[in-house]
């Protein structure tokens, strides 16, 4: 299961203004030991990228990926190195994807008590690459807020510096574009994206666009995908506002975000 849709309503049927998202991980032995096959492929891909050899350490780390029953330890460690092939590759969305999951479970309980703090630092940082490459702010500053409230793990502020300075550039920009790709169908049907600002439209690139969700903490709204209309947030929304779009697998395209 890749993501949750959760769509909360009270008795007569209206949005509630506030919805809790609650991960749980089904293995009890979600804190396990790396196992050593899986370690072995991570040293072998780190002696690939050692020399230059990025593709081929990519294959290791995929194929490691495939094995099944992982921990959550396993797959965060895995995660990991491929995240950071992605990132220096420019495939942030990519990164993203392999990210998303594991990291969402840095902060959770015994999970983070457990993990030693520059792993959990250097994890969350590349899930904040990760985000900046692709445009996504708001999760960027999610990922920074958690690390400074778990003991302030950005001690030195080089992180909180990074995000400052893509966001800096990108309030400057009048139209902010945020390239985006419908997955293949085992992977899931849609690209989720949470909006940094209120007015958004779509450019179809190639491919097929549906329909698209927007979630607010005040309500949601859902609609076709209209490439030369303008949406909007409505004006008595608040923030906090994520994007779901769903389209024929492979489809590429950009949501375009504007000023006013």
């Amino acid at each position: 299961m890749k993501r949750w849709d959760v769509r909360a309503i009270d008795e007569n049927g209206s949005a509630l203004k506030s919805v809790s998202l609650i991960v749980e991980r089904y293995s009890p032995l979600h804190l396990i030991t790396i196992r050593d096959s899986l370690q072995d492929s991570g040293k072998e891909a780190r002696a690939l990228l050692a020399a230059g050899k990025q593709d081929e350490a990519e294959k290791i780390l995929l194929d490691a990926a495939a094995t099944p029953d992982q921990s959550f330890n396993e797959r965060l460690f895995l995660a990991g190195l491929l995240g950071s092939i992605k990132i220096g590759k420019g495939e942030f969305q990519a990164a993203v994807d392999i990210l998303d999951e594991p990291c969402d479970g840095l902060f959770g309980g015994m999970v983070s008590t457990q993990l030693p703090t520059p792993y959990v630092k250097r994890m969350a940082s590349l899930r904040i690459q990760a985000a900046l490459g692709v445009g996504d702010v708001v999760m960027a500053l999610d990922m920074l807020e958690k690390l400074q409230q778990n003991g302030n793990l950005d001690s030195d502020g080089r992180i909180a510096a990074a995000v400052a300075n893509v966001r800096s550039d990108l309030d400057k920009a009048n139209v902010i574009p945020v390239q985006a790709v419908i997955p293949a169908q085992d992977v899931g049907d849609g690209f989720f994206f949470n909006l940094y600002r209120r007015h958004f439209d779509f450019h179809l690139l190639s491919g097929v666009l549906k329909d698209y969700s927007l979630s607010c903490p005040q309500g949601i709204i859902d609609k076709p995908v209209d490439e030369a209309v303008r949406h909007d947030v409505p004006d008595d929304w608040g923030a906090s506002c994520g994007l779901y779009v769903t389209g024929t697998p492979g489809t590429t395209f950009e949501v375009r975000e504007y000023k006013n």
